[in-house]
């Protein structure tokens, strides 16, 4: 029986390539992003890069989402879901039960800095952090154990801290997690081309020094101080 592993991450993080890094495995397939058309047809005032596209290639509703995502099972023992807070935000979750969840975490001011190299003045609602904690307090409220990972601690140390998470799912560790080919994969969504550039380049997961937290304008500061508690209660609980 397949495994369902879902990251719920916020925008401009590592996301991507930690969905490359479970698809790496010999034992997983990942799904990029199944609530995208969802969450863009219930906003339509949302102008993303491809909107068209993702709207013409994804299911527009919950129900439909689920079923795609279910068409996949069976293929492999793991199926791997990058899945944005934002898009999932304020739905009953008790189809993400049986999943094994997870976090990933970002510091808001490092989000929002990259936030705006694709899409202008970005909101709190925009970034996902807000939605990610309420997240985390729905499916642990139920009993459910939700591991949270922050990438600037995770990004010193990729190798040991992917064998800790691999530790909390309950499945083995692979050494395959750490590298990939550089260049699109075959399961990037259709928005790939306007958010995947870095992850592109890349070949695997590398160790990377801490560096400076990036200065903000004054409005995006707004942002990063509305969201800040809500990422510093999240830091706190991370592996």
């Amino acid at each position: 029986m397949t495994q369902i592993i879902q990251m719920i991450s916020g925008p401009r993080n590592i996301s991507t390539a930690m969905m490359y890094s479970f698809d790496s495995r010999d034992d997983c397939i990942g799904i990029d992003e199944p609530f995208y058309g969802y969450y863009l047809s219930k906003y339509p005032s949302i102008d993303h890069p491809s909107r068209q596209e993702v709207l013409d290639t994804l299911p527009h509703s919950v129900d439909r989402t689920l079923e795609s995502i279910g068409m996949q099972m069976s293929k492999s023992p793991y199926l791997f879901i990058k899945n944005m807070a934002h898009h999932i935000d304020g739905l009953p979750l008790d189809w993400a039960e049986s999943y094994n969840n997870f976090l990933l975490i970002r510091d808001p001011r490092r989000v929002l800095a990259s936030f705006t190299q694709v899409v202008d003045n970005p909101t709190a609602t925009d970034i996902g952090i807000i939605q990610e904690w309420n997240i985390y307090n729905q499916l642990t409220d139920r009993g459910h154990n939700v591991p949270i990972i922050d990438t600037d601690r995770f990004l010193t140390d990729p190798q040991s801290h992917l064998r800790s998470l691999c530790d909390a799912l309950g499945i083995t560790y692979q050494e395959s997690m750490l590298t990939w080919s550089p260049g699109p994969r075959p399961i990037d969504g259709v928005w790939a081309p306007h958010w995947y550039g870095s992850v592109h380049q890349s070949a695997g997961l590398q160790t990377v020094k801490t560096r400076a937290i990036p200065i903000l304008s004054p409005q995006l500061q707004e942002v990063s101080d509305e969201v800040m508690p809500y990422y510093q209660k999240m830091k706190a609980l991370a592996i």
